[in-house]
């Protein structure tokens, strides 16, 4: 009896421990990068150098394997970002390239 008590009481704990895993949301109030600004909750349409951008970005990742080298990371780093600068570059030579003369 005194088992049946104890694997219940088990059970139950596990059940309720596993259930309670909330997802957690990140504040994008707290986020800032220089020169960008997000328009509240829309989502950004992207155009080919932000595509392209990030695809370049996820090929700099997936050939990252030095992940025991912790000087290595500064290296991934760098690389990230340049790419980073590159899309926001692109985007904002095309604006420029198109806006009418006034």
């Amino acid at each position: 009896m005194e088992q049946k008590i104890i694997l219940s009481v088990s059970v139950i704990t596990l059940f309720i421990s596993c259930n309670s895993n909330k997802k957690k949301t990140i504040d994008t109030s707290s986020i800032k990068i220089d020169g960008v600004s997000l328009d509240n909750t829309k989502l950004w349409q992207a155009n080919l150098e932000t595509t392209g951008g990030i695809k370049k970005m996820q090929s700099i990742m997936r050939s990252f394997s030095k992940e025991e080298n912790v000087s290595a990371y500064a290296s991934l780093k760098g690389e990230l970002e340049v790419e980073f600068t590159n899309i926001f570059q692109k985007m904002y030579n095309e604006r420029r390239n198109t806006q009418p003369i006034a």
